[in-house]
């Protein structure tokens, strides 16, 4: 009985194994080109810019203050990609230089508590560490 079950498991995997078999067979494959006159006959329109990322300047100006402060500075994407981090005293100037994707157009600059956002005009984005007071908490 036992030889029997064996063979018969035998018989299944062969079977199994006979009907993958074909499934490794090489397909045949047209040789036809994907373009046919090659990349050179691509016409884009005169505005259409092939870069996908754009330098972006982003400068930050400093506080003169009495007393050295310092934070970590991180500055992100509107989606909240962080590009830069590192620890910064208030009252330095800093100016830096990124390679961005083209679809981002808005920085948020976080230095400690404070957050800014800012858009990206002419490939050049300016904070600064002023807060602009409001009177919405006064009734």
């Amino acid at each position: 009985m036992k030889k029997a079950m064996n063979n018969f498991w035998n018989g299944i995997v062969g079977l199994l194994l006979l009907a993958m078999l074909p499934s490794c067979l090489p397909e045949a494959i047209e040789d036809k080109p994907i373009l046919e006159d090659g990349v050179s006959t691509l016409v884009a329109s005169p505005t259409f810019e092939w870069a996908t990322t754009k330098s972006v300047e982003i400068k930050l100006n400093g506080l003169t203050l009495p007393v050295d402060i310092s934070r970590r500075l991180t500055l992100k994407t509107a989606d909240g990609d962080i590009f830069y981090a590192n620890s910064h005293n208030i009252k330095d100037d800093l100016t830096l230089r990124f390679s961005l994707p083209n679809h981002v157009s808005q920085i948020k600059m976080v230095y400690g508590t404070l957050e800014k956002t800012q858009d990206i005009k002419n490939q050049k984005v300016v904070f600064d560490y002023v807060v602009e007071i409001d009177n919405s908490d006064i009734k």
